[in-house]
């Protein structure tokens, strides 16, 4: 029974569903097991594969990894069917955006009630069949927090927590058998809105032409809008409920300005801007490297008694991106292990990436109206 403001509902009405416009979404996958699926490297997924296939007795299996017990849609007997039949061969290794900026390692089948309980094969294909080169867009449908920040752009298959709640994925392009791609859009009028009010005409690839724009440019105007702090205040009721609604461009110019700043905001999550190897921590003191306790202190970040990342601002260390604290999940999550080099900088990239989206919400998209 808490107030809600309710007022914005005409306005909010107007805009275009992302469920409208594209044509294909689905929840990300369920493993039912990630200890058992879902690794922090190649090395011990596959171990753990040869290792279960070369246990034959299930209950014998279901001690060694403690599996607990069956389950209506996965089972160890099913897990094992699933496993023989497509490792290593007719499955692959692949990486999972599990956690935001957490990345880990699965082997993807493609079939549910096997090794995942749901693979969600019929949108994750969209992704590994473009080796790369396709981009989705991941959002909550629903969720309880009172301050929206629950999406995150991908390359990978999701994991369907995500962002915390149901995360559900939304290519950029289908691939067809033959290898081609197609924009995943559904609703052409939604397009045609668009191309009235900016005068631009749409392709279905990005071309050197400043009279296009192209599905990229669209999603990096939607990332745009879902990180503005006056939409996400305005519209947090209707947020909260469903899947977001955007509004239509204004005009040219500001059509413009948000794919700019979109695009800045794919490559700082993707980790892909030249701006991440300018890092704002430092990490001097030598040590095990071993996560034993994270906690923060006067901007230290320790992961045991002796080292610390330095120079890491309180407002990143809680920034949240769906029902996590990437800052502080990710190393608590590998409390136990020991950093490698690679993990070290990716932490350092990943501080980096926040500070710069949180420098773009509270300064270039702070006075944007919708």
């Amino acid at each position: 029974f808490a107030p809600k403001d309710f007022s914005k509902i005409n306005d909010y009405e107007d805009f275009f569903a992302l469920d409208n416009l594209f044509n294909k979404n689905v929840s990300g996958i369920t493993t039912a097991r990630d200890k058992f699926t879902i690794h922090f490297n190649y090395n011990n997924l596959k171990d753990t594969i040869d290792k279960f296939l070369s246990i034959k007795d299930d209950e014998e299996a279901r001690t060694i990894f403690s599996l607990g017990r069956d389950g209506r849609d996965w089972k160890i007997s099913t897990a094992r069917k699933d496993l023989e039949k497509c490792y290593p061969d007719k499955g692959m290794f692949v990486e999972i955006h599990y956690r935001p900026f957490d990345y880990r390692f699965t082997f993807y089948t493609g079939n549910g009630k096997g090794f995942y309980q749901c693979a969600r094969y019929d949108v994750m294909q969209h992704i590994l069949n473009s080796k790369g080169y396709n981009l989705g867009i991941s959002v909550c449908r629903n969720f309880t927090e009172d301050i929206y920040q629950h999406l995150i752009i991908t390359n990978l298959i999701i994991d369907k927590h995500l962002l915390g709640g149901n995360a559900y994925l939304f290519p950029l392009y289908l691939y067809t058998e033959d290898g081609l791609r197609i924009p995943n859009i559904k609703d052409k009028n939604i397009i045609k809105e668009i191309e009235n009010k900016t005068g631009l005409k749409f392709t279905s690839e990005k071309e050197e032409n400043d009279n296009t724009f192209a599905p990229i440019d669209l999603m990096d105007y939607i990332y745009a809008v879902l990180h503005c702090p006056n939409y996400r205040k305005k519209y947090i009721e209707f947020l909260k409920i469903e899947f977001p609604k955007i509004p239509y461009p204004k005009n040219q110019e500001d059509f413009k300005y948000l794919i700019n700043i979109g695009s800045k905001l794919r490559n700082l999550h993707l980790l892909k801007s030249d701006t991440l190897n300018e890092f704002i921590t430092e990490y001097k003191v030598s040590g095990s490297d071993e996560i034993t306790k994270v906690r923060y202190n006067n901007n230290r970040v320790y992961i045991n008694e002796e080292q610390y990342f330095d120079n890491v601002p309180e407002e990143i260390w809680n920034f949240k991106i769906g029902s996590y604290q990437p800052a502080q999940t990710w190393l608590k999550a590998r409390k136990g292990r020991r950093l490698e080099y690679d993990e070290i900088t990716h932490y350092q990239k990943l501080i980096k990436s926040l500070y710069e989206t949180n420098n773009i919400m509270n300064n270039e998209l702070k006075d944007i109206e919708f």
